[in-house]
């Protein structure tokens, strides 16, 4: 997904994805979830981010399953 597709997602899918594109490593679900509530103030549930990258996924199959597949390595 390119970054100039913001406009195709949701408030909350662009700040997810911004995390993951800023993240200098993979990032687990797990630190996304900590880093909504610490940067962003933004206390979503597990379910509620799973369902979310799950959507981005969804939007952009050709990129989605490598970056995706290393978010859920915490489960």
């Amino acid at each position: 997904m390119s970054r100039n597709h913001f406009n195709e997602l949701s408030p909350c899918e662009a700040l997810i994805m911004k995390l993951i594109w800023e993240a200098p490593q993979d990032i687990l679900v797990q630190e996304l979830i900590d880093q909504l509530r610490d940067d962003y103030g933004k206390d979503y549930a597990r379910t509620t981010v799973v369902t979310f990258v799950g959507k981005l996924k969804d939007k952009d199959s050709k990129k989605g399953p490598a970056w995706c597949n290393s978010l859920f390595e915490d489960n």
